[in-house]
């Protein structure tokens, strides 16, 4: 089992393009479900900028924890990371993909 995205927004609601220049850190929301299967759950993350570059891949970007490290805000990357991490999780439910999609977002359901 995957899982899949089904929507990337800011935390607010409004699509990532609204993002105000202005920001350093910003926490980005994404709905996530399994592959194959129904039902939709809440994932956060934080995008945080003006990081030293070298520290990052060919991607240009960077997973720190629950933080996506980048150079600048663009939000077709941080779909490509997303996608990217989303590539690289499997399971064999549903428990044991948000398991590992936990060490890099948080879940709707976590305390805290």
């Amino acid at each position: 089992m995957k899982a899949r995205l089904r929507e990337l927004t800011l935390a607010s609601g409004l699509p990532l393009e609204q993002l105000s220049p202005r920001c350093l850190e910003v926490t980005v929301q994404a709905v996530l479900g399994p592959d194959p299967g129904d039902g939709d759950e809440l994932f956060d993350f934080s995008v945080r900028v003006g990081v030293d570059a070298q520290d990052f891949g060919s991607g240009g970007y960077a997973w720190a924890g629950k933080t996506l490290m980048m150079q600048a805000f663009d939000p077709m990357r941080v779909s490509e990371a997303v996608s990217e991490l989303l590539a690289e999780v499997e399971g064999q439910d549903w428990a044991s993909v948000v398991s590992q999609l936990r060490e890099h977002m948080r879940w709707e359901f976590d305390i805290s």
